[in-house]
């Protein structure tokens, strides 16, 4: 299994969450979604446990050093499996836990077997660093090394050279880079993630002075003000100083849209695709003309789909799915290239996932109940075929509906 499966496609949130505390030059090596809205991230110095708690409190991270990590495992559950961080806090699992389903066990696998070798390379050279610092003759001691280099400049209190905020008094240390959302080290001229020119994103509301991240947020937490300048074409965060769109290519010259009405017209843009039906449904003519990221990778499936270029659909599909997890559309077209690659498991996951969002999505009520059917499960199935009958009574896939119905009726 090649390394790359390491690395899969998470949600900008979950990621995002991460970076805004990664140090100087460290690097993603693992990034596995676990369950719905939770996430394993680990670079060569840390393990992260990446969770959605809730809107108020937004992402929550549970880092810890591997100096601090006596050991990972994979463990079996009754729906998938679960990855335990072993930690000082056995008390606290759901800090260092994180659940997933039975087709994401073989990276979770490797993961553990990747991160159990950082983590032997990081006790040996704790152990070198200790025996160095000796003075020769004398005995090791057996305290642990402090790490805290460093005091904050506002309240003194001991920080590490990766810490964006003071976890004392929340003050400020480092600058956030507005493209990657990584940390800027002062005095730098160039971020030293992506390379771009120094570029420090907003920290604070300019209307109620709220602590919000312009590099992750696109509006106020508090108040709902506008953080930063957008894309007119299409309402992306722009850059400044960038002559083009980082998301869509676009060249910017036309006033870019603020506030609470790029907000409605978004919501306007989603509810349009969440009610298109039909085979990995397309695009609208708005969404043409005004297209978010995520809609463009969903768009690029929908070409590839139609040269019956199945994978790479699939990994277009993904990419839509990561950046916009709320679109049901998103989801179905997912499953519908995963059934052309026969791969029913995967696309029993898309489809139910797409009835969370959708329960009344035509598409996904009639090819789930092919799948529940095929896979022993007739009675749902046909429960299913049944509600798809009620929601869109005439339609086509209805009328399909009726005849599987009537078939099971016969058996």
């Amino acid at each position: 299994m090649a390394k790359s499966n390491l690395i899969q496609y998470l949600s900008s949130d979950l990621e995002n969450a991460f970076r805004r505390n990664m140090a100087p030059g460290e690097q993603i090596i693992v990034s596995i979604p676990g369950a719905i809205g939770e996430a394993l991230i680990a670079s060569e110095r840390r393990v992260a446990v990446v969770r959605e708690v809730d809107p108020t409190q937004g992402v929550a991270v549970y880092s810890y050093l591997f100096t601090d990590i006596s050991d990972v495992s994979v463990e079996p559950t009754p729906t998938g499996g679960m990855f335990v961080i072993g930690t000082p806090e056995p008390g606290e699992e759901d800090k260092h836990t994180v659940y997933f389903a039975s087709y994401w066990k073989p990276q979770f696998e490797e993961a553990a077997a990747e991160i159990k070798k950082l983590l032997a390379a990081a006790r040996q050279a704790d152990e070198d660093d200790q025996i160095e610092q000796q003075p020769r003759g004398t005995q090791m001691s057996s305290s642990k090394v402090d790490n805290n280099e460093y005091k904050c400049s506002a309240c003194g209190a001991g920080i590490t050279a990766d810490y964006t905020f003071c976890p004392a008094c929340g003050a400020q240390i480092q600058d956030v880079c507005s493209v990657c959302s990584g940390m800027l080290p002062k005095g730098a001229s160039y971020c030293p993630h992506c390379g771009s020119e120094t570029k420090p994103a907003t920290t604070e509301c300019s209307m109620c002075g709220a602590r919000a991240n312009s590099s992750v947020m696109s509006y106020c937490p508090q108040c709902g003000t506008s953080l930063t300048s957008k894309c007119a074409s299409c309402g992306g965060a722009i850059v400044a100083g960038w002559p083009r769109c980082r998301y869509c290519g676009r060249e910017i010259g036309a006033e870019g849209m603020i506030g609470r009405n790029l907000r409605m017209q978004r919501q306007w843009d989603a509810e349009e695709r969440t009610s298109t039906g039909g085979y990995a449904r397309q695009s609208s003519d708005f969404e043409e003309e005004v297209e978010s990221p995520a809609a463009e990778h969903n768009r690029k499936g929908s070409e590839l789909f139609d040269e019956e270029k199945f994978d790479e659909a699939v990994e277009e599909f993904r990419r839509a799915v990561a950046l916009d997890p709320t679109n049901s559309s998103y989801h179905c077209n997912l499953a519908i290239a995963y059934e052309e690659l026969n791969q029913p498991e995967e696309a029993r996951r898309e489809y139910e996932r797409t009835l969370e969002l959708d329960p009344n999505d035509t598409t996904a009520l009639l090819y789930l109940g092919y799948l529940l059917n095929e896979s022993q499960d007739p009675e749902r199935a046909a429960e299913l075929w049944r509600r798809l009958t009620e929601v869109a009574p005439g339609s086509p896939e209805a009328e399909e509906a009726e005849q599987n119905l009537r078939a099971q009726n016969n058996l």
